[in-house]
Protein backbone atom coordinates (compact mmCIF):
# COMPACT_ATOMS: atom_id res chain seq x y z
CA UNK A 1 0.00 0.00 0.00
CA UNK A 2 1.19 3.40 -0.79
CA UNK A 3 0.77 5.65 1.46
CA UNK A 4 0.31 9.72 0.55
CA UNK A 5 2.03 13.02 2.05
CA UNK A 6 1.56 16.20 0.54
CA UNK A 7 0.28 14.66 -2.48
CA UNK A 8 3.22 12.37 -3.46
CA UNK A 9 2.97 9.15 -3.13
CA UNK A 10 6.09 7.49 -1.40
CA UNK A 11 7.81 4.38 -1.67
CA UNK A 12 9.60 2.71 1.29
CA UNK A 13 13.67 3.67 1.30
CA UNK A 14 13.86 0.11 2.44
CA UNK A 15 13.64 -1.04 -0.78
CA UNK A 16 15.81 1.64 -2.11
CA UNK A 17 18.77 -0.74 -0.24
CA UNK A 18 18.01 -3.52 -1.89
CA UNK A 19 18.36 -2.18 -5.92
CA UNK A 20 19.04 -4.68 -7.83
CA UNK A 21 19.59 -2.99 -10.76
CA UNK A 22 19.97 -0.19 -13.21
CA UNK A 23 18.53 0.56 -16.41
CA UNK A 24 19.54 1.90 -19.93
CA UNK A 25 17.41 4.93 -19.32
CA UNK A 26 18.10 6.27 -16.10
CA UNK A 27 15.60 4.04 -14.41
CA UNK A 28 15.98 1.66 -11.15
CA UNK A 29 14.55 -1.73 -10.24
CA UNK A 30 14.16 -2.15 -6.22
CA UNK A 31 13.43 -5.11 -4.42
CA UNK A 32 9.76 -5.03 -4.77
CA UNK A 33 9.99 -4.93 -8.17
CA UNK A 34 9.39 -1.20 -8.71
CA UNK A 35 10.86 0.62 -11.04
CA UNK A 36 12.41 4.08 -10.41
CA UNK A 37 13.14 7.10 -12.46
CA UNK A 38 16.69 8.39 -11.93
CA UNK A 39 14.74 11.97 -10.61
CA UNK A 40 12.87 9.48 -8.00
CA UNK A 41 15.64 7.95 -6.74
CA UNK A 42 17.73 10.34 -4.55
CA UNK A 43 19.55 8.53 -2.12
CA UNK A 44 20.37 10.61 1.04
CA UNK A 45 23.08 10.85 3.28
CA UNK A 46 20.92 10.69 6.18
CA UNK A 47 18.76 7.72 5.90
CA UNK A 48 15.94 6.88 8.43
CA UNK A 49 14.97 3.03 8.03
CA UNK A 50 11.22 4.60 8.06
CA UNK A 51 12.03 7.73 5.13
CA UNK A 52 11.13 8.06 1.95
CA UNK A 53 11.93 8.82 -1.63
CA UNK A 54 8.86 10.95 -3.50
CA UNK A 55 7.12 9.85 -6.44
CA UNK A 56 7.04 13.36 -8.04
CA UNK A 57 8.08 14.83 -11.45
CA UNK A 58 11.75 15.48 -11.80
CA UNK A 59 10.93 19.32 -12.29
CA UNK A 60 9.13 19.41 -8.99
CA UNK A 61 12.01 17.74 -7.33
CA UNK A 62 14.75 20.17 -8.86
CA UNK A 63 12.28 23.36 -7.86
CA UNK A 64 11.85 22.08 -4.38
CA UNK A 65 15.46 21.17 -4.08
CA UNK A 66 16.55 25.06 -4.63
CA UNK A 67 13.55 26.60 -3.02
CA UNK A 68 13.99 24.78 0.28
CA UNK A 69 17.04 27.08 1.17
CA UNK A 70 15.50 30.17 -0.09
CA UNK A 71 15.55 33.31 2.83
CA UNK A 72 12.40 34.18 1.62
CA UNK A 73 9.58 34.11 -0.78
CA UNK A 74 9.27 37.06 -3.48
CA UNK A 75 6.37 35.79 -5.67
CA UNK A 76 4.82 38.73 -7.63
CA UNK A 77 7.82 41.00 -6.81
CA UNK A 78 8.86 43.10 -9.41
CA UNK A 79 12.43 43.14 -8.62
CA UNK A 80 14.57 42.90 -11.67
CA UNK A 81 16.65 39.56 -11.27
CA UNK A 82 14.76 36.93 -13.50
CA UNK A 83 16.99 33.88 -13.29
CA UNK A 84 15.28 31.35 -11.32
CA UNK A 85 18.49 30.88 -8.92
CA UNK A 86 18.86 34.37 -8.05
CA UNK A 87 15.26 36.11 -8.70
CA UNK A 88 13.45 34.99 -4.97
CA UNK A 89 16.59 36.28 -3.04
CA UNK A 90 16.27 39.87 -1.42
CA UNK A 91 20.04 40.13 -0.74
CA UNK A 92 21.12 39.47 -4.42
CA UNK A 93 17.98 41.59 -5.62
CA UNK A 94 19.57 44.70 -3.31
CA UNK A 95 22.51 43.66 -5.53
CA UNK A 96 21.07 44.16 -8.28
CA UNK A 97 19.44 47.31 -7.36
CA UNK A 98 22.65 48.83 -5.72
CA UNK A 99 21.17 48.76 -2.63
CA UNK A 100 23.70 46.29 -1.54
CA UNK A 101 27.10 45.32 -2.57
CA UNK A 102 28.41 41.87 -1.23
CA UNK A 103 31.68 41.38 -0.97
CA UNK A 104 34.82 40.44 1.71
CA UNK A 105 33.51 38.83 5.05
CA UNK A 106 29.83 38.19 4.27
CA UNK A 107 28.37 35.25 5.11
CA UNK A 108 25.12 33.24 3.86
CA UNK A 109 23.13 31.91 1.05
CA UNK A 110 22.52 34.79 -1.22
CA UNK A 111 26.79 34.36 -0.92
CA UNK A 112 26.57 30.09 -1.55
CA UNK A 113 24.26 31.29 -4.69
CA UNK A 114 26.82 33.47 -6.24
CA UNK A 115 29.80 30.59 -5.64
CA UNK A 116 27.29 28.22 -7.17
CA UNK A 117 26.91 30.17 -10.36
CA UNK A 118 30.48 30.66 -10.25
CA UNK A 119 31.25 27.35 -10.12
CA UNK A 120 28.74 26.28 -13.17
CA UNK A 121 30.47 29.07 -15.39
CA UNK A 122 33.70 27.45 -14.54
CA UNK A 123 35.43 29.97 -12.18
CA UNK A 124 37.33 27.39 -9.51
CA UNK A 125 36.67 27.74 -5.61
CA UNK A 126 39.88 24.87 -5.03
CA UNK A 127 40.42 25.16 -1.31
CA UNK A 128 36.75 26.00 0.15
CA UNK A 129 34.16 25.77 -2.80
CA UNK A 130 30.57 27.28 -2.37
CA UNK A 131 30.86 27.52 1.50
CA UNK A 132 28.85 30.80 1.69
CA UNK A 133 31.67 32.83 3.16
CA UNK A 134 32.85 35.57 0.72
CA UNK A 135 36.63 35.28 1.53
CA UNK A 136 39.63 35.81 -0.90
CA UNK A 137 38.81 32.74 -2.98
CA UNK A 138 35.23 33.87 -3.91
CA UNK A 139 36.78 37.47 -4.45
CA UNK A 140 39.22 35.97 -6.75
CA UNK A 141 36.98 34.26 -8.54
CA UNK A 142 34.15 37.00 -8.72
CA UNK A 143 37.05 39.35 -10.07
CA UNK A 144 38.00 36.89 -12.65
CA UNK A 145 34.50 36.79 -14.03
CA UNK A 146 33.89 40.26 -14.28
CA UNK A 147 37.41 40.20 -15.81
CA UNK A 148 36.36 37.99 -18.47
CA UNK A 149 33.20 39.95 -19.53
CA UNK A 150 34.61 42.97 -19.47
CA UNK A 151 33.22 44.50 -16.06
CA UNK A 152 35.18 46.59 -13.77
CA UNK A 153 37.21 44.49 -11.90
CA UNK A 154 36.56 45.21 -7.94
CA UNK A 155 36.11 41.18 -7.04
CA UNK A 156 32.52 42.39 -5.37
CA UNK A 157 29.08 41.68 -6.74
CA UNK A 158 27.56 45.19 -7.24
CA UNK A 159 24.59 45.69 -9.65
CA UNK A 160 26.70 45.26 -12.98
CA UNK A 161 27.99 41.94 -11.56
CA UNK A 162 25.28 40.82 -9.83
CA UNK A 163 22.94 41.65 -13.42
CA UNK A 164 25.52 39.84 -15.60
CA UNK A 165 25.47 37.01 -13.47
CA UNK A 166 21.61 36.93 -13.63
CA UNK A 167 21.70 37.30 -17.57
CA UNK A 168 24.33 34.10 -17.73
CA UNK A 169 23.46 30.71 -19.79
CA UNK A 170 23.37 28.67 -16.26
CA UNK A 171 22.29 25.24 -16.00
CA UNK A 172 18.79 24.62 -15.24
CA UNK A 173 17.99 23.61 -11.88
CA UNK A 174 15.99 20.40 -13.13
CA UNK A 175 19.20 19.60 -15.24
CA UNK A 176 21.52 20.07 -12.13
CA UNK A 177 19.26 17.80 -9.60
CA UNK A 178 18.27 15.09 -12.72
CA UNK A 179 22.17 14.66 -12.91
CA UNK A 180 22.83 14.22 -9.06
CA UNK A 181 20.14 11.91 -8.88
CA UNK A 182 21.24 9.97 -11.51
CA UNK A 183 24.56 10.12 -10.59
CA UNK A 184 24.82 9.29 -6.88
CA UNK A 185 22.05 6.55 -7.87
CA UNK A 186 24.66 4.76 -10.03
CA UNK A 187 27.61 5.00 -7.92
CA UNK A 188 25.72 4.04 -5.07
CA UNK A 189 24.26 1.08 -6.58
CA UNK A 190 27.58 0.00 -7.38
CA UNK A 191 29.16 0.80 -3.80
CA UNK A 192 26.15 -1.60 -2.49
CA UNK A 193 27.18 -4.08 -5.08
CA UNK A 194 30.42 -4.20 -3.77
CA UNK A 195 29.57 -4.65 0.34
CA UNK A 196 27.56 -7.68 -1.16
CA UNK A 197 24.45 -5.71 -0.79
CA UNK A 198 22.25 -8.62 -2.00
CA UNK A 199 23.24 -11.37 0.27
CA UNK A 200 21.77 -9.72 3.13
CA UNK A 201 18.10 -9.15 4.26
CA UNK A 202 17.03 -5.73 4.20
CA UNK A 203 18.82 -3.35 6.18
CA UNK A 204 16.50 -2.46 8.79
CA UNK A 205 18.48 -0.54 12.13
CA UNK A 206 14.96 -1.35 13.90
CA UNK A 207 16.24 -4.77 13.90
CA UNK A 208 18.80 -4.58 15.48
CA UNK A 209 22.69 -5.45 15.69
CA UNK A 210 22.51 -9.28 15.58
CA UNK A 211 20.32 -8.69 12.17
CA UNK A 212 22.16 -6.22 11.03
CA UNK A 213 25.81 -7.50 11.86
CA UNK A 214 26.28 -9.32 8.59
CA UNK A 215 26.07 -6.57 6.51
CA UNK A 216 27.72 -3.72 8.61
CA UNK A 217 30.85 -6.12 8.65
CA UNK A 218 30.85 -6.47 4.78
CA UNK A 219 30.63 -2.77 4.55
CA UNK A 220 33.72 -2.63 6.36
CA UNK A 221 34.98 -5.02 4.32
CA UNK A 222 34.35 -2.72 1.40
CA UNK A 223 36.63 0.02 2.84
CA UNK A 224 39.17 -1.71 3.03
CA UNK A 225 38.68 -2.39 -0.82
CA UNK A 226 37.92 0.74 -1.53
CA UNK A 227 41.08 2.10 0.13
CA UNK A 228 43.51 -0.69 -1.41
CA UNK A 229 42.05 0.72 -4.66
CA UNK A 230 44.09 3.68 -3.93
CA UNK A 231 45.90 3.54 -1.01
CA UNK A 232 47.95 6.84 -1.75
CA UNK A 233 44.71 8.74 -1.96
CA UNK A 234 41.94 7.59 -0.48
CA UNK A 235 42.81 7.86 3.45
CA UNK A 236 39.69 8.39 4.73
CA UNK A 237 38.41 4.95 3.65
CA UNK A 238 41.34 3.25 4.97
CA UNK A 239 40.44 4.82 8.09
CA UNK A 240 36.85 3.49 8.00
CA UNK A 241 38.16 0.68 7.81
CA UNK A 242 40.26 0.57 11.00
CA UNK A 243 37.29 2.19 12.61
CA UNK A 244 35.22 -1.30 12.07
CA UNK A 245 37.39 -2.41 14.84
CA UNK A 246 35.82 -0.21 17.30
CA UNK A 247 32.25 -0.39 16.06
CA UNK A 248 31.92 -4.20 15.93
CA UNK A 249 33.89 -4.76 19.01
CA UNK A 250 31.74 -2.27 21.09
CA UNK A 251 28.40 -3.40 19.59
CA UNK A 252 29.49 -7.04 20.12
CA UNK A 253 31.07 -5.98 23.92
CA UNK A 254 27.84 -5.01 25.25
CA UNK A 255 24.66 -4.74 22.39
CA UNK A 256 22.21 -3.87 25.13
CA UNK A 257 23.84 -0.98 26.85
CA UNK A 258 23.16 1.52 23.75
CA UNK A 259 20.17 2.27 21.67
CA UNK A 260 21.57 -0.71 18.90
CA UNK A 261 19.40 1.36 15.91
CA UNK A 262 21.15 4.46 16.41
CA UNK A 263 24.42 3.18 15.78
CA UNK A 264 23.27 0.73 12.65
CA UNK A 265 21.66 4.03 11.13
CA UNK A 266 25.00 6.07 11.37
CA UNK A 267 26.84 3.61 9.79
CA UNK A 268 24.83 3.19 6.83
CA UNK A 269 24.27 7.49 6.77
CA UNK A 270 27.97 7.64 6.63
CA UNK A 271 28.03 4.63 3.81
CA UNK A 272 25.55 6.59 1.51
CA UNK A 273 26.83 9.76 2.03
CA UNK A 274 30.84 8.88 1.23
CA UNK A 275 30.77 5.78 -0.66
CA UNK A 276 29.64 7.11 -4.00
CA UNK A 277 31.69 9.71 -4.96
CA UNK A 278 34.75 7.32 -3.78
CA UNK A 279 33.22 5.26 -6.45
CA UNK A 280 32.86 8.31 -8.89
CA UNK A 281 36.70 9.44 -8.05
CA UNK A 282 37.74 5.61 -8.83
CA UNK A 283 35.77 6.38 -12.27
CA UNK A 284 37.17 10.10 -12.53
CA UNK A 285 38.50 12.35 -9.95
CA UNK A 286 37.56 15.15 -12.20
CA UNK A 287 33.59 13.78 -11.81
CA UNK A 288 33.90 13.31 -8.04
CA UNK A 289 34.76 16.65 -8.09
CA UNK A 290 31.52 17.94 -10.37
CA UNK A 291 29.77 15.45 -8.43
CA UNK A 292 30.98 16.95 -5.15
CA UNK A 293 29.95 20.04 -5.44
CA UNK A 294 26.55 19.26 -6.60
CA UNK A 295 26.41 17.13 -3.15
CA UNK A 296 27.19 20.07 -1.43
CA UNK A 297 23.76 21.69 -2.84
CA UNK A 298 21.60 18.79 -2.89
CA UNK A 299 22.08 16.45 0.10
CA UNK A 300 19.99 16.66 3.09
CA UNK A 301 20.70 15.81 6.42
CA UNK A 302 19.37 13.83 8.77
CA UNK A 303 17.31 15.54 12.09
CA UNK A 304 15.37 13.89 14.93
CA UNK A 305 11.93 15.34 16.11
CA UNK A 306 10.59 13.56 19.05
CA UNK A 307 13.24 10.64 18.54
CA UNK A 308 12.00 10.21 15.01
CA UNK A 309 14.29 10.74 12.35
CA UNK A 310 13.36 12.42 9.28
CA UNK A 311 15.62 14.80 6.18
CA UNK A 312 16.15 18.15 6.85
CA UNK A 313 18.08 20.50 4.00
CA UNK A 314 21.50 21.82 5.26
CA UNK A 315 25.30 21.94 3.90
CA UNK A 316 28.21 20.05 5.04
CA UNK A 317 30.85 21.58 7.34
CA UNK A 318 33.46 21.24 4.65
CA UNK A 319 32.47 21.67 0.79
CA UNK A 320 32.70 18.09 -1.00
CA UNK A 321 33.83 19.61 -4.12
CA UNK A 322 36.77 21.43 -2.65
CA UNK A 323 37.44 17.97 -0.51
CA UNK A 324 37.84 15.74 -3.85
CA UNK A 325 39.81 18.47 -5.67
CA UNK A 326 42.27 18.90 -3.24
CA UNK A 327 42.75 15.28 -2.74
CA UNK A 328 42.68 15.18 -6.86
CA UNK A 329 45.52 17.93 -7.22
CA UNK A 330 47.94 16.51 -4.13
CA UNK A 331 46.96 18.11 -1.22
CA UNK A 332 45.54 14.02 0.12
CA UNK A 333 45.99 14.38 3.53
CA UNK A 334 44.25 17.52 3.86
CA UNK A 335 41.31 16.86 1.41
CA UNK A 336 40.34 13.32 2.94
CA UNK A 337 40.87 15.17 6.43
CA UNK A 338 37.75 17.37 5.30
CA UNK A 339 35.98 14.52 4.46
CA UNK A 340 36.43 13.16 7.83
CA UNK A 341 35.13 16.33 9.11
CA UNK A 342 32.02 16.21 7.46
CA UNK A 343 31.89 12.41 8.65
CA UNK A 344 32.32 13.41 12.36
CA UNK A 345 30.40 16.93 12.02
CA UNK A 346 27.55 16.86 9.62
CA UNK A 347 26.87 13.19 10.18
CA UNK A 348 27.40 12.04 13.07
CA UNK A 349 26.13 14.50 15.52
CA UNK A 350 22.23 14.16 15.59
CA UNK A 351 22.18 10.82 15.99
CA UNK A 352 24.60 11.04 19.16
CA UNK A 353 23.13 13.63 20.68
CA UNK A 354 19.66 11.36 20.55
CA UNK A 355 22.05 8.86 21.97
CA UNK A 356 22.70 11.05 25.02
CA UNK A 357 18.82 10.53 25.76
CA UNK A 358 19.58 6.67 26.11
CA UNK A 359 22.87 6.68 27.49
CA UNK A 360 23.51 10.02 29.14
CA UNK A 361 27.44 10.00 28.20
CA UNK A 362 30.10 7.74 27.13
CA UNK A 363 30.25 4.69 25.09
CA UNK A 364 31.63 0.96 25.93
CA UNK A 365 34.69 0.85 25.69
CA UNK A 366 35.70 -0.65 22.86
CA UNK A 367 34.66 2.33 21.02
CA UNK A 368 37.17 4.36 22.80
CA UNK A 369 39.79 1.97 22.12
CA UNK A 370 42.50 3.19 20.02
CA UNK A 371 41.64 2.35 16.53
CA UNK A 372 45.07 1.80 14.99
CA UNK A 373 48.36 1.35 17.31
CA UNK A 374 49.93 4.62 16.16
CA UNK A 375 47.90 7.01 18.84
CA UNK A 376 46.26 6.99 22.09
CA UNK A 377 42.53 5.61 23.10
CA UNK A 378 40.26 8.32 23.78
CA UNK A 379 40.64 8.35 27.38
CA UNK A 380 43.93 9.04 27.53
CA UNK A 381 43.55 12.00 24.99
CA UNK A 382 40.56 13.54 26.71
CA UNK A 383 40.60 12.35 30.20
CA UNK A 384 37.82 14.28 31.07
CA UNK A 385 35.89 14.13 27.30
CA UNK A 386 33.02 12.69 26.62
CA UNK A 387 32.87 10.73 23.11
CA UNK A 388 29.51 11.45 22.19
CA UNK A 389 30.52 15.21 22.24
CA UNK A 390 31.83 16.21 19.20
CA UNK A 391 34.44 19.04 19.99
CA UNK A 392 35.85 16.29 22.43
CA UNK A 393 35.90 13.48 19.21
CA UNK A 394 36.94 16.35 16.70
CA UNK A 395 40.07 16.97 19.15
CA UNK A 396 40.59 12.91 20.01
CA UNK A 397 40.77 12.53 16.24
CA UNK A 398 43.08 15.66 15.20
CA UNK A 399 45.38 15.60 18.36
CA UNK A 400 48.84 16.54 17.54
CA UNK A 401 50.83 13.10 16.66
CA UNK A 402 47.38 11.15 17.11
CA UNK A 403 44.65 9.42 14.92
CA UNK A 404 44.54 11.20 11.57
CA UNK A 405 47.96 13.07 11.99
CA UNK A 406 49.81 9.16 12.28
CA UNK A 407 47.14 7.80 9.69
CA UNK A 408 49.13 9.82 7.30
CA UNK A 409 52.63 9.99 8.89
CA UNK A 410 53.05 6.20 8.46
CA UNK A 411 53.08 6.14 4.76
CA UNK A 412 50.84 3.72 2.42
CA UNK A 413 52.29 0.61 2.92
CA UNK A 414 51.84 0.34 6.62
CA UNK A 415 48.43 1.56 6.05
CA UNK A 416 48.17 -1.40 3.69
CA UNK A 417 49.07 -3.65 5.97
CA UNK A 418 46.85 -2.38 8.75
CA UNK A 419 44.06 -2.15 6.75
CA UNK A 420 44.62 -5.77 5.59
CA UNK A 421 44.45 -6.98 8.72
CA UNK A 422 41.22 -9.88 9.39
CA UNK A 423 38.56 -7.53 11.39
CA UNK A 424 38.61 -9.51 14.21
CA UNK A 425 42.31 -8.75 14.55
CA UNK A 426 41.40 -5.20 14.70
CA UNK A 427 38.54 -5.67 17.59
CA UNK A 428 40.88 -7.28 19.37
CA UNK A 429 43.43 -4.75 18.96
CA UNK A 430 46.11 -6.87 17.42
CA UNK A 431 47.94 -5.20 14.94
CA UNK A 432 51.01 -6.76 14.84
CA UNK A 433 54.47 -5.55 14.65
CA UNK A 434 55.18 -2.30 13.59
CA UNK A 435 55.96 -1.15 10.21
CA UNK A 436 56.96 2.29 11.41
CA UNK A 437 58.02 1.68 15.26
CA UNK A 438 59.34 5.50 15.55
CA UNK A 439 55.91 6.58 15.13
CA UNK A 440 54.57 4.73 17.77
CA UNK A 441 53.47 7.11 21.00
CA UNK A 442 55.35 7.00 23.69
CA UNK A 443 53.79 5.52 27.27
CA UNK A 444 51.79 3.29 24.83
CA UNK A 445 48.11 3.50 23.28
Amino acid sequence: MTELVNGCSLVPLSSVGRVSSVGRAGRCRVGDGRILSAAERVFRSRIPSHAFLCNESPGRQARAADARDRPGNLEGSTMGLSNPRFADDTVLQECAANTHVMGPQEKGLAVRRVQWALLDLGFDLPMFGADGDFGSETFGAVSAFQESRGLSQDGKVGPQTMNRLDSEPLPSLDDQQMHYSDRRSFYSNRALAKARNAEHAEWLPEAGWAANRARIVDLYGYYRDLYLAAPKELLWAGLGRMAGGAVVGGLDSDPGFIEQSIMVRIGRDIFFDLAWLHEAFLDHPSEAIKLGHLHDRFNEYTTYAALVPTFAPGFPTRSYGAAWNKITTGLVAEGNRDLLENEQKSIIPPHYEVLRAFVFSGLPTPFTNNIHPYHRAFIREVPTGDILNTDDRWRWITFPDGMYQRWDDIGFDERIRLTSLPLDDLVAGRFGPAGRPDLLPLGGP
